[in-house]
């Protein structure tokens, strides 16, 4: 029982990064998540778009997305949440470099402020996170905008193609996905941060929207 929380927390942080890092947006006209795509000669394949992180009931997987998994030989996410080396990738991903820390980057007021949110939704003072990059920490925070226990499709799925012994594969790795944060200045995702902290009604609605 012990592992199997420690890897759905391991899976979770790495569901909570995608979503950290995802910014596109895509226009279609049919109101569809699932979308499939044949042609001459070759295998059909299904496209499921999915919100990362949402609230238990919010979490639906109709039979048509079930039936799609079933028909097909793999499935591929843009991380593999079964790589033995998602963990080690993450923790190599998390740290500020030069031994930057988050209460280097927060007022006093502020980084108070931040003790009492993350305590609340993790059980532990920010200190123990303080090397953490300020992008990390606003996915420790995520799960309290949901106000509710937080699911995610890709942990599902994973499941699923488990059931059926489909081989799972990654776009990318935990560590390209993570590059990223090495691209927003430290100062402007700490302020992305206290923004979370400091309007919590506000972000609770802009999630749930």
């Amino acid at each position: 029982m012990k592992n199997h929380r420690k890897n759905y927390s391991v899976k979770l942080l790495a569901v909570l990064l995608l979503l950290i890092t995802s910014a596109a947006t895509f226009a279609q006209e049919a109101k569809s998540l699932m979308w499939k795509v044949e042609g001459k000669g070759i295998k059909p394949s299904y496209v499921f778009g999915t919100f990362h992180i949402l609230p238990q009931n919010d979490m639906v997987i109709k039979d048509k997305v079930k039936q799609a998994l079933h028909s097909c030989g793999q499935l591929v996410m843009e991380l593999d949440f079964d790589d033995p080396a998602l963990q080690a990738n993450l923790m190599q991903s998390i740290a500020m470099k030069n031994g930057q820390t988050i209460d280097k980057l927060l007022s006093p007021k502020q980084y108070q402020a931040l003790n009492v949110e993350i305590t609340a939704a993790v059980g532990a003072g920010v200190e123990n996170f303080k090397a953490f990059k300020p992008f990390f920490l606003s996915a420790l925070l995520i799960p309290s905008l949901i106000g509710d226990q937080p699911v995610s499709f890709e942990v599902e799925l994973s499941k699923m193609a488990a059931a059926q012994d489909l081989p799972i594969e990654g776009l990318e790795t935990a560590q390209e996905h993570a590059v990223i944060f090495d691209k927003v200045p430290y100062q402007k995702q700490a302020d992305d941060l206290m923004e979370m902290v400091s309007d919590k009604p506000k972000m609770k609605k802009l999630y749930a929207d």
